[in-house]
């Protein structure tokens, strides 16, 4: 069986979060509960790096560019904001990067899920990451928190995706993970213990959210 075939109860697995998300949300933005599940007793927003456009390599925290012009980072924060750090002349150095984690950071927040979760395996959706190459429908797979690297380079080889999964989560749904493919931010949907774990560990910048808080380019005011 091919990894990119979705099995039905993988499917129905899916539409049970989508189910979940209140896509009926009319405004105004967007918010955390439209990407996330409600009733959860913590919500966490992790925050993608900037990344030098010279050499893709070298990166800054949100924190030390927030710094840099004397903000403090929120919930609400937008990475335009931050721009201002940015150099006041000549093209711009740092952007903020979307999707997929980077993979230390990715690791680190999968080492955490696996202190809830175990070696169990987890689903992975791949919604719009999969339509982009052609797919018809979305494509979950399961695999285990720490082979989810070698899913991701399995799954970009054999159906082309470039990114994703847009989706993390156990069976019993204890948390729900969201890389959105337009967002400079992964949001977690989990315990108190778990988020602050998240927010606590070294190798991951994190900022404590809520279901109602914004998360388009709108919401900052700072």
């Amino acid at each position: 069986m091919s990894i990119a075939e979705t099995t039905p109860e993988a499917r129905d697995e899916l539409a049970r979060l989508q189910g979940r998300l209140d896509l009926g949300y009319a405004g105004p933005g967007h918010i955390v509960r439209e990407i996330l599940p409600g009733g959860y007793p913590a919500y966490v927003r992790i925050l993608h790096p900037f990344v030098n456009m010279s050499n893709g390599t070298d990166t800054r925290t949100w924190a030390s560019m927030a710094a840099q012009i004397g903000l403090t980072l929120h919930g609400e924060t937008y990475h335009g904001t931050l721009a201002r750090a940015d150099v006041t002349e000549g093209p711009r150095q740092w952007l903020a990067e979307t999707g997929r984690l980077r993979l230390p950071v990715q690791n680190a927040l999968a080492s955490v899920l696996a202190e809830v979760s175990g070696t169990s395996d987890v689903y992975f959706g791949y919604i719009l990451s999969a339509q982009l190459p052609g797919w018809d429908e979305p494509i979950v797979a399961t695999a285990p928190l720490d082979g989810l690297e070698d899913l991701q380079r399995r799954l970009d080889d054999e159906a082309d995706t470039q990114d994703g999964p847009e989706y993390w989560w156990p069976r019993d749904h204890a948390w729900v993970v969201c890389s959105d493919y337009d967002l400079t931010s992964t949001y977690v949907a989990c315990s108190e213990d778990v988020a602050q774990a998240i927010v606590a560990h070294p190798d991951i910048e994190a900022l404590y959210v809520t279901p109602e808080m914004r998360i388009d380019s709108a919401s900052d005011r700072s």
